[in-house]
């Protein structure tokens, strides 16, 4: 029988779990969630320049960023699977990179099928902020105590955070 968790993705075969050794201090839900933030900030500024150039007086002056964005964050992320540790450097460019051809893209399927992409904007954010269990508003909620917890909402019934756990044991 074949194995079925066997995977030819380099970002997760044996050799990428192996030796992984964490340092630093623990990671928190507000620190995700600032995180995020961040690079969701960079990702919407160059979304929306490329968006404006898009829609200017010439409006093919954003096919060479939007394809720039396109290989450009490709080839970033092939260096973020095999340099993980230069993800802290990394996932910003990417980001920066995603927003030219998000903006690009976005764009041009506006100016084919009009309010598309005010939809596909609103239902993203829709689901950042009220998905994954409401988040955004359980991290900037409660004492500090709770946002500085190290495990993200769907680890809590393994942390000992969730409703009815017996154990207040955190790690």
């Amino acid at each position: 029988m074949a194995d079925l968790m066997r995977t030819s993705n380099p970002a997760l075969n044996d050799k990428a779990f192996k030796g992984q050794v964490a340092y630093g201090e623990a990671m928190t839900m507000q620190g995700t969630v600032n995180k995020t933030g961040l690079l969701l900030l960079c990702v919407v500024a160059t979304a929306a320049w490329t968006w404006g150039l898009s829609h200017s007086a010439a409006p093919g002056a954003a096919i060479p960023w939007m394809m720039g964005g396109l290989f450009g964050g490709f080839i970033v992320a092939l260096v973020t699977i095999f340099k993980q540790n230069w993800a802290p450097i990394t996932a910003p460019i990417y980001a920066l990179l995603e927003g030219l051809a998000l903006g690009g893209i976005s764009a041009m399927f506006e100016r084919t099928y009009p309010g598309v992409a005010m939809q596909a904007v609103g239902l993203t954010f829709g689901t950042l902020f009220v998905g994954d269990d409401s988040w955004w508003f359980l991290s900037h909620s409660g004492s500090g105590d709770q946002r500085q917890r190290p495990c993200g909402n769907r680890l809590q019934p393994l942390c000992g955070h969730h409703r009815g756990a017996k154990s207040s044991a955190r790690f």
